[in-house]
């Protein structure tokens, strides 16, 4: 890959520059402040579409001026490459190559291939993790197109369900293909982000050891992760894997709801043990997004659930190691009712107080806050919701514990 040209207008302090590039290595010297670093950014954005100093397009725009543009002619791939970037004040930015529009971004991804330096980069080791993912991201995104969509589409599924739980019906079945989304891009995710890491770090430990004429040895890899909490489907998902099913259907799920509507839950409980009686006998029968999403798949695939979620997944690229931490029963119970009592004095009532708007989310519909609504509400007295509070809790524990039992 070799940059034969680039003409910048109106971009930072150039307000027109041409530079044609040697063969060879290129240095620009020049005294502080007289833009060596924009010309950097120009080359830059020729890669990634974006700034590597900021987030804001306009930022880049010579004052005074309304528009920027960044033209360049690379070899590439043994072909030519005209690029243009042309960034607008009061529209989004544009980029053509050889004179075509490109829709997404990731078609420029992978002409030219960019590695910069800069003293911003000591945040990698002085930051936290964040810094550390962006710089992943922005290497991958280079060298990987694929890694590019996969980051977009998780960010955007991510985006979407937030919104979905930040609205007063929720949509529980959308809600929950959401999730399986959110799960299949990330897996993939952080496959592409553990092969990049073995990769540099096996390359950073070899000149580190030259560094240091073979007397010290750079450890970067980490091959264990360990996850603490979470919920037991969660964790099943991230052993074992998600079955690969398909997204839900909207007439179907229109369908389910006006049987719902009509029949009440009952209706969907008799339709699916018609069509799997096996899944209908494990199945939480109370739960009607778990019977909706049963029977959207059974019509959409013409299978039995119970089959479809048999089927062996697809391997783990990790290796598993579960312990758990046991204690008494009754320890665990009464550690259960002095976190209640905890959480009451550090003001659970006045939180539930400022939730009031938005009691109807998913995300509140849980132990803890139920309770304190129906003392609000004038329903219980505080005496019994804290009650309640404990006595929910404790049989969340108790499901929990039966769950791992079974898993030993």
């Amino acid at each position: 890959m070799r940059i034969l040209k680039i003409e910048i207008n109106r971009f930072r302090n150039y307000y027109q520059e041409m530079i044609e590039f040697d063969q060879g290595v290129n240095i620009f010297f020049g005294n502080n402040g007289q833009g060596k670093t924009n010309i950097l950014e120009a080359i830059y954005m020729l890669s990634l579409g974006r700034s590597f100093r900021t987030n804001k397009d306009k930022d880049m725009i010579s004052l005074g001026s309304e528009t920027a543009y960044v033209r360049a002619i690379v070899e590439s791939q043994g072909r030519e490459y005209k690029i243009e970037y042309r960034i607008d004040s009061k529209t989004k930015k544009a980029i053509k190559i050889n004179g075509v529009p490109i829709s997404k971004i990731t078609e420029l991804l992978g002409i030219v291939n960019v590695v910069i330096f800069s003293p911003e980069d000591l945040s990698l080791v002085k930051d936290g993790p964040k810094e550390r993912r962006n710089f992943i991201d922005r290497e991958l995104s280079q060298l990987r197109p694929r890694y590019y969509l996969l980051l977009n589409n998780y960010y955007k599924s991510l985006t979407q369900r937030n919104n979905i739980l930040k609205e007063k019906n929720v949509d529980e079945i959308l809600l929950e293909v959401y999730d399986e989304q959110l799960a299949a891009n990330g897996v993939e995710i952080i496959k592409y982000r553990q092969e990049f890491v073995n990769k540099i770090s096996k390359i950073a430990m070899d000149n580190h050891e030259k560094i240091s004429s073979g007397k010290e040895e750079l450890f970067l890899k980490y091959n264990t992760i360990i996850m603490v909490g979470g919920s037991m489907m969660y964790e099943k998902a991230v052993i074992k894997g998600l079955n690969d099913l398909p997204e839900a259907n909207e007439d179907n799920q229109n369908r389910l709801n006006e049987i719902w509507k009509n029949d009440g839950i009952e209706g969907l409980q008799n339709l699916l043990k018609s069509l799997d009686e096996p899944y209908y006998n494990i199945v939480d029968k109370n739960n009607p997004r778990r019977l909706l999403r049963a029977i959207d798949i059974i019509w959409q695939t013409k299978k039995k659930y119970s089959e479809l979620i048999s089927e062996p997944k697809n391997n783990r690229f990790f290796k598993t190691i579960r312990i758990g931490i046991e204690a008494p029963r009754e320890t665990i119970y009464e550690r259960i009712n002095q976190r209640v009592e905890k959480m009451i004095k550090q003001g659970l009532i006045n939180e539930v107080k400022a939730l009031m708007p938005h009691r109807d989310l998913v995300a509140l519909q849980t132990v803890g806050y139920t309770e304190i609504f129906k003392y609000l509400d004038n329903e219980w007295s505080l005496d019994f919701a804290i009650s309640e509070i404990k006595k929910n809790s404790r049989r969340f524990a108790k499901r929990q514990l039966t769950w791992y039992d079974k898993r030993r």
